[in-house]
């Protein structure tokens, strides 16, 4: 019987490590440039690289991803005008897609 760990490792915690190292690197270059960007997109890529690990990326739509998007772009207008009104927007979208999208049962 052949030894099968190397292909194990090369397939899985091999690539694993390197998505690692360079959400690493590519989020330490950012955050030298300015600290905050450098966390939002280091977050943002580990949240997809998770999805995408576990198979949970099939079950987003396009839908789904607009929607956040859009109510981020909408929170951060409002909060560069004042940060109260964006916290209250954002929330009450959020409140009311919530209750459009519960279940008739």
């Amino acid at each position: 019987m052949p030894f099968k760990r190397p292909l194990i490792f090369s397939k899985a915690v091999f690539l694993d490590l390197l998505a690692v190292a360079g959400v690493i690197l590519l989020g330490y270059g950012l955050f030298l440039f300015l600290p905050w960007v450098g966390y939002a997109v280091s977050g943002f890529l580990v949240f997809l690289y998770v999805l995408y690990r576990t198979k949970q990326i099939q079950k987003i739509d396009i839908r789904d991803a607009m929607f956040f998007g859009g109510l981020i772009g909408l929170g951060y207008g409002l909060y560069l005008k004042e940060p109260w009104i964006a916290f209250a927007v954002c929330g009450f979208c959020l409140m009311a897609a919530s209750y459009l999208m519960r279940d008739e049962t």
